[in-house]
């Protein structure tokens, strides 16, 4: 999660890169010191393709107050 954030956000190409790199190098330390095998690493991509499919369709349908914009110079509070 962190590394497909960091690749998507960056603005520098170095940073990008390492925040690509990042995932799979965690995979294969995992692998390699014996603490996972590669079904978990497969099922932990699972569970991040499924929960950002269900971010992204959630927010799409309903977006919530803190993600609309608002014009410049208008108050964030409500006048009664």
């Amino acid at each position: 999660w962190a590394g497909w954030l960091i690749t998507r956000h960056a603005h520098h190409h170095l940073i990008r890169i390492a925040g690509a790199t990042y995932p799979v190098l965690t995979a294969f330390v995992v692998m390699a010191t014996g603490n996972h095998y590669l079904l978990d690493v497969l099922a932990g991509a699972a569970v991040l393709a499924l929960a950002s499919v269900g971010v992204t369709s959630a927010s799409r349908e309903r977006p919530g107050p803190g993600l609309r914009r608002r014009p410049r110079g208008t108050s964030h509070r409500r006048r009664p």
